[in-house]
């Protein structure tokens, strides 16, 4: 949970706050009894975070194109074994990665760079851990031979695109070196088509 603390007066810092996903607010001055109050209420009310069921990996997929992802995210999810997130250009692979820290990442290295004004397979090995997260490079025709050997030697493994949807499950597995579950976690359903909507929601606002 996130308690903002703000000034009187400060509606706007309120709306921003609220907007970026803030919990409650308290406006000076508080007293001490009051802010440990709110507090407790705010972990009381706090629930866990769902984690992906034992043998389900949580991935993340990314890339510029709507069609790929989507597909991309059917292919997994008629295999079952994962807990799938999508994300549609650098910008929101970042912030998805941000927030849901995958077991895996898909991702297209040659995307638009990013606002941040850094490559984003940098950005997200500078800031994965490898032990915790495996970032797996979708690797296209238009990528120069010099760049894939640039790549290589960060990346747990390549896979080129367009995908080969017959055999991308196989692919992930063997980079993984691990045979994922063909269970699939609660909600899955519900769960890529809520994903689909993002994407499909991103690319029109975009």
């Amino acid at each position: 949970p996130v308690l903002m603390l703000l000034r009187r007066n400060s509606d706007t810092s309120l709306l921003k706050a609220l907007e970026l996903g803030a919990s409650d607010y308290l406006t000076f001055p508080f007293s001490p009894s009051t802010f440990i109050t709110r507090v407790r209420c705010l972990l009381a009310k706090r629930t866990p975070v769902a984690q992906p069921a034992a043998g389900i990996c949580r991935i993340l997929i990314a890339d510029d194109d709507t069609t790929t992802l989507i597909k991309a995210a059917s292919a997994l999810y008629q295999h079952g074994g994962f807990s799938i997130r999508l994300a549609r250009g650098a910008d929101d692979t970042i912030a998805r990665f941000r927030a849901e820290r995958p077991g895996a990442v898909i991702l297209d290295p040659l995307m638009a760079q990013s606002k941040e004004c850094t490559p984003l397979l940098d950005t997200i090995l500078a800031e994965s851990d490898p032990n915790e997260t495996a970032i797996i490079a979708a690797i296209g025709e238009q990528c120069p031979a010099s760049r894939a050997d640039e790549i290589l030697p960060h990346v747990k493994g390549v896979i080129k695109k367009p995908f080969d949807l017959l055999s991308l499950v196989h692919k992930v597995e063997q980079i993984l070196n691990t045979t994922l579950s063909r269970e699939r976690p609660p909600g899955a359903a519900g769960q890529l088509n809520s994903e689909n909507q993002r994407v499909l929601q991103t690319a029109r606002t975009q």
